[in-house]
């Protein structure tokens, strides 16, 4: 059976459309629009141009959902409490100045002073974890090194909540020299995990930090700049 397929102007009425009428409306606003009744409801599907962009006031996205380019949006809010779920990907600064031994030194979280205490009972040594987040990558950086040969260790830790005990989960050994303002890149796949681990990952309630050990002393006050990138699981329910 041939479809009755109109266009209009304007977006159709629920009385204005007959069950399974299918009227494809040009709007100023939103572009090309498909609407249809169905069980006395109406239903449409917004058409993007391939050649341009679309303005839309007002998106409802229920269930799984893509856009080939990019979504732009002045406030992006997530209200039905089923859907309050998302990635996102947020930086912190482990900037610090010290004169490294060979001794491991916890990266500080909220300033500018590392520690070389012997766990992750201090507010520099750790965060606590809100959401479930996966380490994306690390970047460090320093200056005043003319050159450096030796091998330097970073380690991802852990304390589950509850419990003081500080557990390593992955640990990258950078091998290499170092030049003063060269920077470097640990990305997720080169940490070498632990065996009950399969990614570089904690849990809500779980206090993070990291660590560095130098396996030769530098020498001097040098200047450690370190940016970590985690992807974050985001859950307001």
């Amino acid at each position: 059976m041939q479809q009755n397929i109109t266009l209009r102007k304007s977006p159709p009425s629920l009385e204005s459309l007959s069950e399974g009428q299918i009227v494809f409306a040009k709007e100023r606003q939103k572009g090309v629009c498909m609407y249809t009744r169905q069980g006395g409801q109406i239903w449409s599907v917004p058409f993007s141009n391939n050649a341009g962009s679309s303005v839309l006031n007002k998106v409802i996205v229920k269930g799984d959902s893509s856009f080939n380019n990019k979504l732009t949006a002045d406030t992006l809010e997530a209200r039905n409490l089923s859907y309050n779920k998302f990635i996102d990907y947020r930086m912190f600064g482990h900037n610090f100045k010290y004169n490294l031994t060979t001794a491991s030194v916890f990266l500080p979280w909220q300033t500018a002073a590392e520690n070389t205490g012997p766990d992750m009972d201090d507010d520099r040594n750790a965060l606590l974890v809100p959401f479930r987040m996966t380490l994306y990558k690390l970047l460090f950086r320093s200056d005043r090194i003319t050159t450096y040969t030796a091998n330097i260790t970073f380690s991802l830790v852990k304390q589950d909540e509850r419990d003081q005990v500080e557990d390593t989960i992955a640990s990258y050994r950078y091998i290499g020299g170092l030049i003063g303002d060269g920077s470097h890149t640990i990305n997720s796949s080169d940490w070498r995990l632990e065996p009950s681990y399969d990614s570089p990952t904690v849990e809500v309630g779980n206090k993070v930090g990291l660590k560095m050990t130098p396996e030769i002393d530098p020498a001097g006050d040098i200047s450690w700049y370190i940016t970590s990138v985690w992807r974050i699981e985001v859950d307001l329910s």
